[in-house]
């Protein structure tokens, strides 16, 4: 009888989780996404709605025009935000837009940037900024990961998701700007 009693316990609990861990974690409605400095400086760079979709969210993330500065660089305009030193090029994947609590590699589509010094005039898709993100307590918080964009400046065929996890290089972001992204 104990034993039964510990299983079904278990089972409802595992049963639960899901649920429970749902509840909390709802994003259904319009977020706020952030870009935060080592000195606690903080660049609101736009807003994100989310809509429930099945076991997800579809999303789609408006930017704050006035925090960026537009620029034509590459043959192309740009949204960037300028560091003293460095800027931040806007560089955002066309994906589907759909999110899970496992997988939110849409969302971070959404968020790369091209970085380059502040005073040049062209843009190296070596220099690729992702923040890898996560869900943390009902907010998506991001970390910056460097990597190369040669995959979806000069793709190779046609690809939902040309930049894989393997692509992303760890760094030391206590010397880099702007090095973490919350959506709250």
């Amino acid at each position: 009888m104990i034993r039964f009693s510990r299983r079904a316990a278990a089972l409802l609990l595992l049963t639960a989780a899901p649920m429970l861990a749902s509840a909390l974690a709802d994003l259904s409605g319009t977020r706020t996404v952030t870009l935060h400095g080592n000195g606690g400086e903080k660049v609101v760079i736009g807003k994100v709605t989310f809509a429930r979709n099945g076991d997800g969210y579809r999303f789609t993330y408006m930017a704050d025009k006035q925090a960026f500065e537009e620029r034509f660089l590459a043959m192309r305009p740009f949204g960037c935000l300028d560091g003293e030193t460095v800027s931040l090029c806007h560089f955002p994947f066309a994906s589907p837009q759909v999110i899970t609590a496992s997988d939110l590699t849409d969302l971070e589509y959404q968020f790369m940037f091209l970085q380059k010094p502040r005073a040049s005039v062209s843009l190296n898709p070596d220099a690729g900024v992702y923040y890898e993100m996560k869900l943390v307590d009902g907010h998506i918080e991001g970390v910056l990961k460097e990597v190369d964009m040669g995959p979806i400046v000069a793709p190779e065929g046609k690809q939902a998701r040309p930049i894989k996890r393997e692509d992303l290089f760890a760094v030391d972001t206590s010397g880099k700007w702007l090095p973490r992204l919350t959506i709250d």
